[in-house]
């Protein structure tokens, strides 16, 4: 175990960090059978939790291999293709084959005042007999300690004009007439309808059965000459 600690300190890129995944060890009943390394040098059995990326790393045997226990559907390790069984072998530039879960919970996590807001990491693993190379796409917000503050709901548009802005309703009368004398415009507010202006007297033109003239045209109307007969 410390030259696991001592790996942990010196590894490249795997300082302090701002967020680190969840570790957790195994207890005999959850690990599987030991593995014949001595019990100063073998590494426990557990697991390594990262939601930013969706994933789970376990090692299921003490000094066993890693693998990718959990891959999250619709999470980035699962849109880069990674599935559950793949053995875990290189974070980056750095061999974890048989490094402590520590480190693997440091080189996944988010480095400390790194101010991008997207980095990738990248996986190298055995499926099968292949060796893949895979690149993760993490997001700072997503590795965010506390909880993200949800934004109000959306107020109903209605909603929002009965608590600001909106003017009392009238009361009317049981005929149907607002407190004003005016009809109500079927809204609950008042049409404003005023007093009639600029009344004009139009009088009805008819033909004379005898003579056949126009009886009752304006007289600017008489001043226009009328259409020869055909």
């Amino acid at each position: 175990m410390a030259a696991a600690e001592k790996a942990v300190g010196s590894g490249g890129g795997a300082g302090a960090s701002a967020h680190m995944p969840e570790v957790r060890l195994y207890s005999s009943s959850e690990a599987e059978d030991e593995s014949d390394d001595g019990a100063e040098t073998a590494l426990p059995a557990g697991e390594v939790r990262e939601e930013s990326l969706g994933l789970t790393v376990a090692r299921v045997k003490s000094s066993g291999p890693l693998l990718l226990a959990k891959v999250d559907p619709g999470r980035p390790a699962a849109k880069a293709c990674l599935i559950e069984g793949d053995e875990l072998v290189e974070i980056g530039m750095q061999t974890v084959t048989h490094k402590d879960l520590m480190l693997i919970a440091r080189l996944l996590a988010w480095p400390a005042g790194d101010e991008r807001k997207v980095r990738l990491v990248q996986l190298s693993i055995h499926r099968g007999r292949s060796l893949q190379h895979v690149n993760i796409e993490q997001r700072a917000t997503d590795t965010a300690s506390t909880a993200a503050v949800t934004p109000p709901p959306l107020q109903d548009a209605s909603a929002a004009r009965g608590v600001k802005g909106r003017k009392p309703e009238r009361q009317s009368n049981k005929d149907g007439r607002g407190a004003g004398g005016g009809e109500e415009d079927g809204f609950g507010g008042m049409a404003n309808i005023s007093a009639p202006t600029n009344v004009q007297k139009r009088a009805s033109v008819t033909r004379d059965p005898v003579s056949g003239e126009l009886v009752g045209v304006p007289k600017d109307w008489q001043k226009v000459p009328s259409s020869p007969k055909p």
